[in-house]
């Protein structure tokens, strides 16, 4: 039985509250998998990722949620510190 949106999301919220990044996208990525039109999960997602040290997989979740919706403008921000980030490792 797939839990709800509602329980996804109280569970991403204890997550979060304790600094538990990778137990966040765990969730959110049960989130994004059942919802994939919410916009806020996967905005979420390229922040965490970000977060982590994972531009690549940052970078991809913010164009799918701009895809959704406008992006929040700290994600934007975030978004192209990614794509710096990218460029100087190359």
């Amino acid at each position: 039985m797939q839990a709800s949106a509602a329980e996804l999301y109280s569970r991403l919220e204890e997550h979060l509250n304790h600094g538990d990044v990778d137990g966040s996208l765990q969730i959110l990525d049960q989130i994004c998998r059942q919802h994939e039109d919410h916009a806020g999960a996967w905005e979420l997602r390229g922040l965490l990722e970000s977060k982590a040290g994972r531009p690549n997989l940052a970078i991809a979740y913010f164009q799918r949620a701009a895809g959704l919706a406008p992006l929040e403008p700290w994600s934007s921000r975030m978004m192209a510190i990614q794509y710096i980030g990218l460029d100087q490792r190359a």
